[in-house]
Parts: structure tokens; C-alpha cells; sequence
């Protein structure tokens, strides 16, 4: 059986992986031509980081003028393109943002930590989620600051706390070899 995901990895997974554009007033991912601010509960995380001018819509023109300057910012070699380099800068960059404003938008107390309990929000925490909060939380304080949470949901991380846990399916912290094949067996 495939452990079910933290709300958080949903969130995040789900942000890295829509167009910004879709978020924007009249965007094909929008309801009604506007992101909601309620969105994902309290506060949209693409509100907080397009919403420039703080009426709780966001605006084509908005996410187009905070796009212009991440692009500006990256373009250290004031070239009218980017190199790969600057590029790459560019989207860790922005994937970091994007990360603090999830990790804000979870951060239900505003302690600048997240308890398992805010992680899950009302989703109850199933092995896999409890073994990748236990694997991320690298002080074993039983809360996630944001560079822990950041290691837990960076993009290309190397980390594979996700993968690693959704394998280790008796939460134990280590991988058996039966569990790695029984997860094997089922691709």
C-alpha cells in the first residue's frame, strides 16, 4: 500500500509544477479570472509572493513585473539573455521563495518552525510522513525550521527523504533489502 503524502509535499509539489502564468488574473488556472487568497487556507503562497500590491488579486501585470526582476537580478553578466548559469541561479532563486511562502503559510503559530501536527495540517500523518519529518529534522528537535523543510522539499534535491520514507515502510529509519524490493516489485 503507497503511504499517502503530507499536505505540504502536495503543496509543494504541486506549486513547482503549475505555470505562475496560470495564477494570473485572466490565467487558464485561475477561477473566475483571480487567485483567491484562500486558496490553500488563510493565505495564498502565490498571493504572498505576486500580489505586489496587496488587494488579494494577482494580476498578470504583477506576476509579469516580479518574473522581470528575478530576470533582471539573475542576469549578472548584463547580456540581453541568460547563460545556463544565471538561469539555474534564477529558478533556485525563485524555488526557494516559493518554499518560504509554503513553509510561512504552514507555520500556522508563526514559531518560524513547523510541528508535525502544521506539516499534515488536518491529514493524519501516516508512517511515511512521520519517518521523512523524523529523517528532515536534522537537530531532532520534533519541529522543522526552514532550511530543514527546505531539504525536504527542494527540487532537485538530493536529499530523496520523500522516496526514502515512503520505502521504509516499518519507520524505522533504515532501509531493509526486502523493503526495497517489495517497493521495486510494484513498478
Amino acid at each position: 500500500m503507497k503511504a499517502k503524502l503530507a499536505i505540504s509535499a502536495l503543496v509543494v509539489g504541486t506549486l513547482l509544477s503549475v505555470p505562475l502564468s496560470s495564477f494570473a488574473k485572466g490565467g487558464h488556472g485561475s477561477h473566475s479570472g483571480t487567485l483567491s487568497a484562500d486558496l490553500y487556507g488563510k493565505s495564498s503562497v502565490y498571493t504572498a509572493i505576486y500580489d505586489t500590491n496587496g488587494d488579494g488579486t494577482v494580476t498578470t501585470e504583477e506576476v509579469t513585473a516580479v518574473r522581470t526582476a528575478d530576470y533582471n537580478t539573475a542576469n549578472t553578466n548584463t547580456a540581453d539573455e541568460l547563460s545556463l548559469a544565471e538561469f539555474q541561479n534564477l529558478q533556485a532563486t525563485v524555488q526557494a521563495r516559493q518554499i518560504a511562502a509554503v513553509f510561512a503559510s504552514l507555520d500556522t503559530d508563526t514559531s518560524s518552525t513547523l510541528t508535525l501536527a502544521e506539516l499534515t495540517g488536518a491529514n493524519t500523518a501516516t508512517t511515511a510522513i512521520n519517518t521523512a519529518f523524523a529523517l528532515a529534522d536534522a537537530d531532532s528537535n520534533a519541529v522543522l525550521n526552514l532550511a530543514e523543510f527546505t531539504n525536504l522539499h527542494s527540487k532537485g534535491s538530493s536529499s530523496g527523504i520523500w522516496d526514502f520514507a515512503r520505502l521504509d515502510t516499518d519507520g524505522s529509519k533504515t532501509l531493509s533489502l526486502t523493503e526495497y524490493l517489495a517497493a521495486r516489485s510494484h513498478h
